[in-house]
C-alpha cells in the first residue's frame, strides 16, 4: 500500500509547486507606481503699454535655463502669457523677460501717443531682454514686467552674489520704497491698449 501512495503524493506536491510558480510569475510583472510631475501655471503680464507683438521667457534667475518654451504674443493674446512649469522648478527665484521676436521687432500699444509703436533692434541682438522681472513665485502666479522691475533687476545684478533670492528681494522692495508705492512691484499691471484707457477707469 505504501507504494501505492507515493504516486499521488508526487502528483499532488507537483501540482501544488505548479501553482506557487505560476502565482510567483504573476508578480513578476512590475507595477507602475510613477505619478506625474506636478505642473502649475506662471502667468507674466508685461508692459510697456499693451504688447502687441514679441516673445517672453520664463527662466531660472541663476542659472537662465528656461522653464518652459517660449511664448510669442500676439495681439490675440491680450498682452499676457502663461507658462505651464512643474511646480519643483519654482524652488528657486525666477526671471520673465520680454523681448523681440525673432526678426527683431517689439510692438507695444504706447499709452502717451495712443498708438502702437515697434521697438527695433538688430537680429543679432533678438534675444537680449527688452524688460525683466526677477521674483520668488508661487504656484498660479502673475508676475508684471515693467521699467519698475527691470530697475529692480539691474540692482539685484550689481550685489555681491547677484540674482540670488535674497538680492531679488531686497531690489524689489528698495524700488518699492524709494518710490513709495504701495504695491509689490512684481504686480500684474493692468495692460492697456490703444483705446483701452476705460479699463483704467473700471480698475479705480
Amino acid at each position: 500500500m505504501m507504494f501505492q501512495r507515493q504516486p499521488l503524493t508526487v502528483a499532488i506536491l507537483a501540482a501544488s509547486l505548479g501553482l506557487v510558480a505560476c502565482n510567483s510569475n504573476d508578480h513578476d510583472t512590475p507595477i507602475s507606481t510613477s505619478t506625474p510631475t506636478a505642473t502649475t501655471t506662471v502667468t507674466v503680464t508685461p508692459s510697456l503699454g499693451k504688447i502687441l507683438s514679441g516673445r517672453v521667457v520664463l527662466r531660472d534667475a541663476k542659472t537662465g535655463v528656461d522653464l518652459a518654451p517660449p511664448k510669442t504674443l500676439t495681439p490675440a493674446d491680450n498682452g499676457v502669457a502663461t507658462f505651464t512649469v512643474p511646480v519643483a522648478k519654482l524652488a528657486a527665484p525666477i526671471i520673465a523677460a520680454v523681448l523681440p521676436t525673432t526678426a527683431g521687432k517689439l510692438e507695444y500699444a504706447d499709452e502717451a501717443l495712443e498708438k502702437a509703436t515697434t521697438i527695433t533692434v538688430p537680429v543679432e541682438d533678438a534675444n537680449k531682454p527688452v524688460l525683466r522681472a526677477a521674483a520668488s513665485v508661487t504656484p498660479n502666479a502673475n508676475i508684471g514686467v515693467t521699467a519698475l522691475t527691470e530697475s529692480a533687476v539691474q540692482q539685484a545684478e550689481k550685489a555681491a552674489g547677484g540674482l540670488i533670492a535674497q538680492n531679488i528681494n531686497q531690489a524689489n522692495a528698495a524700488v518699492k520704497n524709494q518710490l513709495k508705492l504701495n504695491f509689490d512691484v512684481t504686480q500684474a499691471p493692468i495692460v492697456i491698449g490703444v483705446g483701452e484707457f476705460d479699463k483704467l477707469v473700471n480698475a479705480a
